[in-house]
């Protein structure tokens, strides 16, 4: 059986490249144009570039080039991403008399093509109010997370005087993207968080740990993605949507914490719910992206997948199996009582974020999607609820959008979360093997909602609430 699939798979990568060869797509000649097809070519055949998007500048092409990397694993290096967006620019911009420009659409996401550039203002209006810009630190800046949370900062024109990215030691120098400016990477040790009002922290536990509690010190309001300080009483677990009243609970030890990418979700599908109906008990089914776990788990699902259509050998190096066509029942380590650690924080984390009485059992799985996590969602209520009314109530719920047709697509995927802020719901249905039961999919961009931007959420929720100060106005 083996030898006919690895046939089959050999016969297809066979036919897909003898049909770009009958329709090549020809781009115009220049610099930068054999890293645009090779890297194209490594994604598919370059038969899928389309039109995307005539009026991408620079920094527009630029944005889209770090999406391609960030949010699908495209193994590009610095040297070569600068090569492909010069020559996008100059070929393909909106300067260029010609053809319009072109893009690997299984790479990229036309939905960044629109994106605003940031207010750069000293004092800008936020929430209504003529504000003093922030000084905000980003620990982690080369990570996943960090390098979104840039990207969001940007986005949302965020009212930062200064943002200053920060990791260690050997990424010193590194440059990032924020908006259309670039910023050089500095070293965590030695930056004085003196000046800094807020530090967005995606560093991981260890660091968290050892530095989270300095840089509170120091005075900014330190917000941790890792899960060290999730469980902690002092600690306030937050998500804006459901419990921004909670964020208050900071001033005790100057620390906030952002949940795990899979309890976010969940909890923002989960409140407007348990307002109506109060649930009892939840059962989910979890299809987590290899994002989740890091960049160098994405490279290993594009390096793997690559291998199978080359017929090459593969090892498994981030997971304990081969995650290329597969399925890993398993996330973070095992426990005494079976489950997984990943599903212990589900469990506690919701109790701690919506309500300790409710009861959830969690199965975390591991899939092979680069971006985007996915739930199958059970929930059991204490009073009776329609699947109308839960319709109507996810509508008008704050950070949810419904797509729930019963036809062949009406519903959302999480390739078609990347890059968007909601958490989406679909197939909500009575469950009717319960008294009170429904059963959901719940999806959204891990990277987005379950980690860079509900941080900046609840960095916002502290300025909209007048919770903090620009110490520089405070001066």
């Amino acid at each position: 059986m083996r030898v006919v699939v690895v046939a089959m798979i050999a016969a297809f990568a066979g036919a897909t490249a003898a049909g770009a060869e009958e329709r090549p797509v020809e781009l115009k000649p220049g610099p930068g144009l054999d890293k645009v097809e090779g890297h194209c070519g490594a994604c598919h055949s370059l038969d899928y570039i389309q039109i995307n998007s005539p009026f991408l500048n620079a920094a527009g092409w630029n944005a889209e080039v770090t999406k391609m990397i960030n949010a699908f694993g495209a193994p590009i290096d610095a040297a070569d991403a600068k090569a492909i967006v010069d020559y996008l620019a100059k070929n393909y911009g909106p300067e260029a008399a010609a053809a319009p420009p072109t893009l690997c659409l299984r790479c990229f996401s036309p939905r960044s093509a629109s994106a605003p550039a940031p207010c750069r203002a000293t004092g800008r209006s936020f929430d209504g109010e003529l504000t003093m810009g922030y000084n905000v630190a980003v620990v982690g800046a080369t990570g996943n997370v960090g390098r979104e949370m840039l990207d969001i900062l940007a986005e949302r024109s965020f009212p930062a005087d200064e943002v200053v990215a920060l990791a260690s030691r050997r990424s010193i120098g590194v440059e990032i993207s924020y908006g259309e400016r670039t910023l050089k990477v500095k070293a965590l040790e030695h930056y004085d968080f003196s000046g800094v009002d807020i530090c967005l922290m995606s560093a991981g536990s260890a660091v968290s740990k050892e530095w989270s509690p300095k840089i509170a010190a120091a005075g900014a309001v330190v917000i941790d993605n890792s899960s060290c300080w999730r469980y902690d009483s002092d600690v306030p677990l937050i998500v804006p949507e459901v419990n921004a009243d909670a964020v208050t609970g900071f001033r005790k030890r100057g620390i906030i914490a952002n949940p795990n990418c899979s309890t976010a979700q969940l909890v923002v599908a989960l409140k407007p719910l348990h307002d109506r109906a109060k649930i009892k008990r939840v059962v989910v089914a979890t299809y987590q992206s290899v994002s989740g776990a890091g960049k160098e788990a994405m490279d290993e699902l594009f390096s793997q997948t690559k291998a199978v259509f080359q017929i090459d050998e593969i090892v498994p190096k981030k997971f304990p199996k081969r995650i290329a066509f597969n399925l890993i029942p398993q996330i973070d380590t095992f426990m005494e009582d079976g489950y997984t650690r990943e599903e212990w924080k589900m469990v506690v984390e919701t109790k701690k974020i919506l309500d300790p009485k409710i009861k959830l059992t969690a199965t975390c799985v591991r899939v092979p999607v680069f971006i985007g996590h996915s739930e199958a969602v059970n929930i059991e209520f204490e009073n009776p609820i329609t699947v109308d009314e839960a319709r109507e109530v996810l509508r008008n719920a704050p950070g949810c959008i419904v797509i729930d047709k019963h036809e062949p697509g009406g519903y959302v995927t999480p390739y078609e979360s990347v890059g968007e802020d909601a958490t989406y719901i679909s197939r909500i249905r009575e469950d009717a093997t319960v008294e009170n039961g429904l059963a959901m999919w719940v999806v959204s961009d891990n990277l987005r909602k379950g980690a860079a931007l509900n941080a900046i959420q609840i960095a916002e929720c502290l300025i909209n609430r007048k919770l903090i100060t620009a110490k520089q106005k405070a001066a």
